[in-house]
């Protein structure tokens, strides 16, 4: 802007770079600040490098200090050690748009920081609940493969030796129900036989 650089300012006072028309606004304003201890906000135009004015916006206040640091001893009421003064160019139209833009710009970008960081986190929990998932159904595989080799297990000693031993059993039934059946035919047969033989012999007698 063509200002002085700060090391050609230290040394000289305020009223040298300030337009002569606001010297005494603003030494004005610097003293009611120092005496009400309020902060101020004033307008002036800053003297350039070049001799030409800007139009600046100052805001600042007093720094009142105790009594004991006051460089007289018999000093007893408080003090005015300093004024800290911040200024600025005064915002113009095309100055406000540029701050405006930079405080879209921040904002944009906070924004996409956070959504960036959302997204991490989304992904995050995503990312856990599928090992959850993946874990919840190994362990019922694991535990489904278990039971099925028990109940496989249950089933082959349910159907191994004792229906083994059921089926020699029915076996056995069978064959004592076609030994009776075989005696009670030799049984019958025998009865017939001697009934023949008795028949014969009477028939012989009688012949005789």
């Amino acid at each position: 802007m063509g200002v002085n650089p700060p090391k050609e300012l230290v040394d000289h006072f305020i009223k040298d770079f300030v337009h002569p028309d606001d010297v005494g606004l603003v030494l004005a304003e610097m003293n009611e600040s120092i005496a009400t201890g309020e902060s101020m906000r004033i307008f002036y135009r800053f003297k350039r490098k070049d001799g030409t004015y800007v139009i600046f916006e100052a805001v600042g206040h007093a720094h009142i200090a105790a009594p004991r640091f006051a460089p007289n001893p018999l000093n007893r009421s408080p003090f005015c050690q300093a004024v800290f003064v911040m200024s600025r160019p005064y915002p113009t139209k095309s100055s406000g748009l540029l701050d405006s833009f930079l405080e879209h710009k921040m904002e944009n970008d906070r924004l996409r920081r956070r959504i960036a960081e959302l997204r991490a986190e989304e992904d995050a929990e995503e990312a856990e609940s599928q090992r959850q998932w993946k874990q919840r159904r190994n362990s019922s595989r694991s535990e489904l493969s278990h039971s099925e080799d028990s109940r496989t297990m249950a089933s082959s000693s349910v159907s191994g030796t004792p229906l083994w031993d059921t089926r020699i059993a029915r076996v056995a039934e069978r064959a004592q129900r076609a030994e009776d059946a075989l005696q009670c035919l030799r049984a019958s047969l025998g009865k017939k036989e001697k009934k023949k033989q008795l028949s014969n012999s009477t028939n012989a007698t009688i012949t005789g």
